[in-house]
């Protein structure tokens, strides 16, 4: 089997010969083995700041050593009640390869082992690249807990685990919530895995089929399928979203081994290197407050890691989030879509 790590260089096979349960039928594009002494910040970012839903309140420290840390191979992602305040009781982490790995279509699995406890919220999950993480890192009031461009986002919950027990559920804007499955008990080590592809998905536990899901359901006029996309990896923490009171431990923790990313079968390597991006569109004209989704494609289209940065020459005109652009100000400028590899393509926009 060829493996090639995210910046498409092949990877000795000898390399990577000690992991367990490490596929042989298909290549292997990117992975995390939690092998150094703390959180990559090469694959990783973290948020900061309050979040507030319902009535659960938490506080994520800009330091994400506060709620992580590795011990012999193994992330260990914590709740703790250590931030007492009149609004806040607990500290929580929540983890993501935003702008640093987004992929589009293949097989993730990750091994994780939840808490033994009644009160709390561990998800393994995706969201579409243009769902921005961004939380207000104001304590008091904590909104808006996330930044949605406009259009239509997806989610992927593939490992969602609720009083113990782990679920899976997909969402977006035109079908709020669909596909969920529970699992049953989580706080033994099992291995969570996702075949995603254009047209639906495949849940695993243990590498045994346990949900299938239509994409078709998720579409939305006007824009692309957010589950046609690429989507970034996260890991988070936290009390549970419904009553945080009901959480009695000072300390809980969610496990994790590793996580993986495959491509899909029949796809290799070498295909996992784009030559060339384009856009759907090289000129547009808005007026302030429009919405516009800009749609990449890549040449390859077998391309799985599809990690770009966007970028707005003027961030007072345009803003720009996973390809949908926010006009906010009169005049004219340019957005950057950068590959990992360096291919580039440009689009014209005037606000007026």
């Amino acid at each position: 089997m060829g493996v090639y790590n995210i910046t498409g260089e092949q990877v000795c096979p000898e390399d990577l010969s000690r992991l367990e349960y490490l596929r042989s039928d298909r290549t292997l594009i990117w992975h995390e083995e939690f092998n150094d002494e703390r959180i990559n910040e090469d694959k990783w970012g973290h948020l900061i700041g309050g979040y507030k839903a319902d009535v659960q309140r938490y506080y994520m420290y800009e330091d994400v050593s506060k709620n992580t840390y590795i011990n012999n191979g193994i992330l260990h992602i914590t709740n703790l009640r250590n931030y007492p305040t009149s609004q806040i009781d607990f500290s929580g982490a929540f983890i993501d390869t935003h702008g640093k790995f987004e992929w589009k279509y293949g097989l993730l699995e990750s091994r994780i082992k939840f808490p033994n406890a009644p009160a709390y919220h561990g998800t393994l999950w995706t969201l579409s690249s243009n769902y921005n993480p961004v939380y207000n890192q104001e304590v008091v009031g904590m909104t808006p807990t996330h930044e949605r461009f406009g259009g239509n986002y997806g989610e992927m919950d593939i490992a969602e685990c609720d009083q113990r027990n782990v679920s899976c559920a997909f969402h977006s804007v035109a079908t709020d919530s669909f596909g969920g499955y529970n699992m049953g008990s989580g706080t033994n080590w099992h291995i969570y895995g996702i075949e995603w592809t254009s047209t639906g998905a495949n849940i695993y536990l243990d590498r045994n089929l346990v949900k299938h899901v239509d994409w078709n359901v998720a579409e939305m006029s006007g824009y692309q399928n957010p589950f046609q996309k690429s989507h970034y990896v996260i890991l988070n923490m936290n009390p549970w979203l419904f009553d945080e009171s009901a959480q009695t431990e000072d300390f809980l923790e969610t496990e994790i081994d590793w996580i993986r990313v495959y491509a899909p079968l029949g796809v290799s390597g070498t295909e996992d290197t784009e030559t060339s991006i384009t856009l759907s569109a090289t000129n547009i004209n808005l007026s302030v407050g429009d919405f516009y989704e800009l749609i990449p494609t890549f040449v390859p289209t077998t391309v799985v890691n599809q990690t770009l940065k966007w970028e707005s020459y003027n961030n007072d005109i345009v803003t720009v989030c996973g390809g949908d652009v926010k006009a906010v100000g009169t005049g004219t400028t340019y957005i950057r879509a950068l590959s990992k590899n360096g291919c580039a393509a440009y689009c014209k926009v005037t606000v007026s």
